[in-house]
């Protein structure tokens, strides 16, 4: 197959609209040149290599090659072509094999889905416009979860909430080049939150963020945090890199300073001050009902997405023993830093108690 081809190849109808947005907006061009290493010469030049790679079908990576699917992996690898194909590699094992497994052959457009993501308890909400940075927004209120198990299961949650992510990651050609900033909600959250999750769960989905997803994690933000959270996050930053760890910032209660990096004029109107005057991004449902309209249901968006969710054309005699092996090695090591994956809540709720007590008895000494 030629250049000529391959590069026709990556342009796929769904990627239309989003090839021109590095070249004509200045800022974010030079952003991507001078973190990425992107160029108009490596965007090309990389995507046809990763193309060719591709095509010739010698590993367990199906032959999709829409453009804001390549770009997507390139720029969180910073177009490093080895790791490129590498988080490639983990993302579809992960799709074979692990955490990722519940999202082959969903329809996006199903009712079931949509509605977790709607509606006044949604959990995570892209909030409409970007920071200060750039960086798409992710609004998560935990204490919207339905632990109980009634409304849905966690594989059920995963589907929708992986759906939103997707929707970002390989769609918004600003989050690809600027990462997204997730503001965590802590109000309310007990250990029964936590235990939603399971801990085997936040293991793979662990594993995954770092070594297979194409994502750019820039800030989280923490407000309403309670002993719980910091529990939570004495976990996290036991399994997650030494560089995202310390993007993690607590604000407490009190958190006017997360208003030195989001805007409030995208903040949900409950999250409003009442004497509050400036422009108003609506309530968190209309919110969250305009973001499913715009980027999973525009037509062009929800015919990649659904190619995305059934691209099972993977050959299973090609040989990536290699790559199962690193990611395998990749999940075992963080596990090492969790809990027991058998432990039940009474247990769990015995371990923060613990490990409170320890952290305060390190603390006085």
């Amino acid at each position: 197959m030629d250049g000529r081809k391959l590069h026709e190849n990556a342009r796929m109808p769904c990627s239309r609209s989003l090839l021109s947005t590095v070249l004509q907006d200045k800022a974010l061009r030079e952003k991507a040149e001078d973190e990425l290493h992107e160029t108009a010469e490596s965007r090309g030049e990389e995507s046809r290599d990763l193309i060719s790679w591709i095509e010739k079908g010698e590993e367990k990576v199906p032959k999709l090659t829409d453009s804001c699917y390549l770009w997507s992996f390139l720029r969180t690898s910073k177009f490093r072509q080895d790791a490129t194909r590498q988080r490639m590699r983990n993302y579809w094992y992960s799709r074979r094999k692990a955490i990722m497994q519940v999202m082959n052959d969903i329809d996006p457009a199903s009712p079931d889905i949509l509605n977790i993501l709607k509606g006044p308890n949604a959990v995570y909400i892209p909030l409409p416009g970007y920071d200060k940075e750039g960086r798409k927004v992710i609004l998560a209120r935990w204490n919207q979860l339905d632990v109980s198990g009634s409304a849905y299961s966690f594989n059920d949650w995963f589907r929708a909430i992986t759906l939103v992510f997707d929707a970002l990651c390989f769609l918004d050609e600003k989050v690809m080049v600027n990462g997204v900033t997730f503001l965590m909600d802590a109000k309310g959250v007990a250990m029964k939150h936590l235990m939603f999750f399971g801990f085997n769960n936040c293991r793979k989905q662990f594993a995954v963020m770092q070594n297979g997803y194409p994502i750019r994690i820039k800030q989280v933000h923490y407000i309403n945090n309670n002993r719980v959270i910091a529990f939570f996050l004495g976990v996290v930053k036991s399994v997650v890199t030494a560089k995202l760890a310390n993007r993690i910032q607590l604000h407490g209660y009190q958190y006017d300073t997360v208003f030195d990096y989001i805007d409030q004029s995208s903040l949900p109107d409950e999250y409003l001050a009442a004497d509050y005057s400036g422009e108003r991004a609506g309530t968190s449902q209309e919110i969250m009902e305009r973001f499913i309209r715009e980027n999973i249901l525009e037509p062009t968006k929800l015919d990649f997405l659904r190619r995305l969710y059934s691209a099972n054309n993977i050959s299973e005699d090609s040989d990536t023993a290699s790559s199962e092996e690193d990611f395998d090695d990749a999940v075992a090591e963080d596990s090492d830093h969790f809990f027991e994956d058998a432990m039940n809540e009474e247990e769990a709720e015995s371990f923060f108690e613990e490990s409170v007590t320890q952290n305060t008895a390190a603390k006085e000494e």
